[in-house]
Parts: structure tokens; C-alpha cells; sequence
């Protein structure tokens, strides 16, 4: 019996199930990267310290111009 349980693997779910494993080794392949190339994980890690500095820079101008129109406000008012 067990001699015939492979042999049903072997014709129905083998090729099924290699097809599987590469298509898995692929996407693991794009996600994690090779000696050559990043991979997508590198590249969202990446892309996540330029927005952080996107954001921290215009969070900075926005202070900066807030400021100016405080000052230019209280100058206004108290001449």
C-alpha cells in the first residue's frame, strides 16, 4: 500500500507542489533580496527614513513660518 500512496504523489502532486516551492523561493527571493540586489524589504526600510526626513523637514518649515507670522502678528498689533 504505502508503495502505491507514492506512486499517487508522485503522478498527482510532485510536479504540483514543486511548482509551489519555486514560486515560493521567488517571492522569498524579491522580499529578502540577493548578494546582487536588495530586496523589498530594504527598499520599504529605505523609503521609510525619507519620509521620516520628508516629514521632519516640513514639520520644520511649517514651525519656521508659524513663527515669522506670530512675530510679524505681534508686531503689527503692538505698533
Amino acid at each position: 500500500m504505502p508503495d502505491n500512496e507514492y506512486e499517487i504523489y508522485e503522478r498527482l502532486c510532485k510536479e504540483k507542489f514543486d511548482a509551489i516551492i519555486t514560486r515560493q523561493d521567488k517571492i522569498l527571493e524579491c522580499l529578502q533580496g540577493t548578494g546582487e540586489h536588495a530586496g523589498l524589504v530594504e527598499d520599504v526600510r529605505g523609503l521609510k527614513k525619507v519620509y521620516r526626513a520628508v516629514v521632519g523637514a516640513v514639520v520644520s518649515i511649517l514651525v519656521l513660518i508659524g513663527g515669522v507670522v506670530a512675530n510679524w502678528i505681534h508686531h503689527k498689533l503692538t505698533n
